[in-house]
């Protein structure tokens, strides 16, 4: 709870400096929020221990062969094979699961930060939507769900741009 209060106050005494600069303000309260998502233990969040496991186990498992398994979760897994790609990728470049919370919240942060920039949403307004409707905790918590979601601001912004092929591409 102390962390919301802390990142809510934040944002709301960095607010002088959107009128001086908008960019700072984005970059100050975007890596505020980063820095916490991305270092936290992987005891807090509910699911972030058996994400863990699931990283950690990720080398032992096999990507399907065949197109028809990729739609659905691996094996009955809860998982789906998408995200068992995403580890792969991830566990290639460092075992560490440290490693998978900094590019997951890195993603997260920079789909936002391209959803606010491009549709023109005030950074004050948008960053407190951010915080207080629970967005920030499920990307602590519901990892899967937080990319899908942080790809889904990005295929919005590229649907109110009439931009289709970038549209239906991240949705696919």
């Amino acid at each position: 709870m102390g962390v919301y209060l802390a990142l809510f106050l934040i944002i709301i005494m960095t607010y002088p400096v959107i009128k001086y600069n908008k960019n700072l303000y984005l970059i100050i309260n975007s890596i505020c929020i980063f820095i916490i998502m991305a270092l936290r233990n992987s005891s807090v969040g509910a699911d972030t221990i058996p994400y863990k496991n699931f990283f950690e186990s990720t080398n032992l498992q096999n990507l399907p062969s065949n197109f028809i398994n990729w739609l659905a979760p691996l094996q009955g897994q809860r998982f789906e094979t998408g995200f068992m790609l995403y580890n792969k990728i991830l566990y290639s470049i460092s075992s560490n699961f440290q490693c998978e919370l900094i590019i997951t919240s890195l993603l997260i942060i920079t789909c936002y930060v391209f959803f606010l920039v491009r549709l023109e949403i005030n950074y004050f307004w948008g960053f407190l939507t951010y915080l207080s409707l629970g967005f920030f905790a499920n990307s602590m918590n519901l990892m899967r769900q937080s990319i899908a979601w942080a790809l889904l601001l990005v295929a919005f912004v590229y649907c109110i741009e009439k931009k289709h092929l970038n549209f239906y591409c991240l949705l696919c």
